[in-house]
């Protein structure tokens, strides 16, 4: 049964003692929705844990990177751009709101950053994911995510490299698949140690090659059947719409369902 609320609901953010929005202590980030996928973001957030960046870069410019203040015109974001079928892995907001947010933002690296990066954002990110407590491998998946779409944005040399390495491992995979079948251990083998070079593929982000290859075997499955799911709620979808009327959106007019 719903009830009216008489004083506002107090709940302990899970960025507390991580993340400082408008000055309070794990306080909550102000969004405004603009579209079905752009929000706007309305408030100042500051990171209190460490950037990984350390000893990389000036230490001046690491604190210019531990607060946003995107006030007062606000910020334009999508929040975490997970596709679609990876949702039931990831999903787009979460405890990651405010690290996904900066990194949002140094994506790509302003042009007033000295010594900053793509690469350094990715970490940065990484490191503000083991601050939110974010398990081990969620987070390095995670990562891995970032840090191909950092790549292929990147064009040239590096958007090649990262798809030389995705036919590398879609042929590891299937090496790996005719080796168990046919039981060839040396296919089995070279399946296995394959991801070794080619992670050199990602350059100073070789990690995220390893990981890549490590989890993709058993993270396609289930993201195909989402895809496959999907396909088949578009058939329905579409099949039933032939013998409904066309109903105009925002006309406030809505036809009885029958049922």
């Amino acid at each position: 049964m719903a009830r009216i609320l008489t004083s506002p609901v107090v709940t302990e953010a899970p960025w507390r003692d991580v993340f400082w929005i408008d000055g309070q202590n794990g306080g909550a980030v102000k969004l405004e929705q603009l579209d079905r996928q752009t929000f706007l973001l309305k408030s100042r957030i500051e990171y209190r844990g460490e950037t990984g960046l350390e000893g990389k870069i000036d230490p001046a410019i690491i604190a210019h990177l531990k607060v946003f203040d995107p006030l007062p015109d606000g910020y334009e974001t999508d929040l975490a751009s997970v596709p679609g079928p990876t949702r039931w892995f990831l999903g787009a907001y979460g405890s990651h709101t405010p690290a996904v947010l900066f990194h949002d933002r140094l994506i790509p690296t302003p042009a007033d950053l000295a010594d900053m990066k793509d690469e350094y954002a990715d970490r940065y990110m990484r490191f503000m994911l083991q601050a939110l407590g974010v398990r081990w491998l969620k987070r390095w998946i995670m990562w891995t995510a970032v840090a191909m779409r950092t790549r292929w944005a990147a064009g040239g040399w590096k958007m090649l490299s990262v798809a030389a390495w995705a036919v590398i491992a879609v042929l590891g995979i299937a090496t790996f698949i005719v080796g168990l079948a046919t039981g060839n251990t040396a296919l089995v083998i070279a399946a296995i140690v394959a991801p070794l070079p080619a992670s050199l593929l990602w350059g100073g982000q070789f990690g995220a090659g390893l990981i890549a290859a490590a989890t993709l075997p058993w993270f396609l499955p289930p993201t195909a059947l989402a895809v496959l799911g999907y396909a088949v709620y578009v058939a329905i979808e579409s099949g039933v719409g032939r013998f409904q009327k066309v109903q105009q959106r925002g006309t406030g007019t809505i036809a009885p369902e029958g049922i």
